[in-house]
């Protein structure tokens, strides 16, 4: 199983992600947010942690949890040179670490769409999600 596919569009870039919880579904979704920002694939143990804090996201739906995700994984991207990495994460609620980046900004996404968002739990996990860059 692919990790996520990137989905060309007119004049925006998307993402396919799988994952066999949600956990590794969010993982997935955060390295593929990665990979069009930074165009490379990252590996998150190579990063080093902001401390010992953690970051909390709640929400009352899974998908508008995984909007509330990207939306903070591309403020604290722009805004203090960081990277997000799940720790745990439930249906309504998700905590992460914030990890030093040092990678080179290849392209800016300037906000995640709801449009063509979608969520299906199957066997797996698939969420398909829309940038605006």
């Amino acid at each position: 199983m692919k990790d996520f596919e990137v989905i060309e569009t007119t004049a925006d870039i998307g993402l396919k992600v799988y994952g066999c919880d949600l956990r590794e579904l969010c993982i997935n979704l955060l390295r593929g947010f990665y990979y069009i920002v930074f165009d490379k694939n990252i590996n998150f143990f190579a990063y080093e942690s902001r401390g010992d804090d953690y970051n909390k996201i709640s929400s009352s739906t899974t998908e508008e949890l995984l909007i509330s995700l990207l939306e903070d994984a591309i403020f604290y991207t722009y805004t203090e040179n960081t990277v997000l990495y799940p720790c745990e994460v439930t249906e309504n609620d998700l905590k992460y670490k914030l990890l030093q980046n040092s990678d080179y900004i290849e392209t800016e996404i300037k906000a995640v769409t709801r449009h063509r968002f979608g969520l299906v739990h199957d066997k797996i996990y698939t969420v398909t999600v829309i940038f605006d860059i």
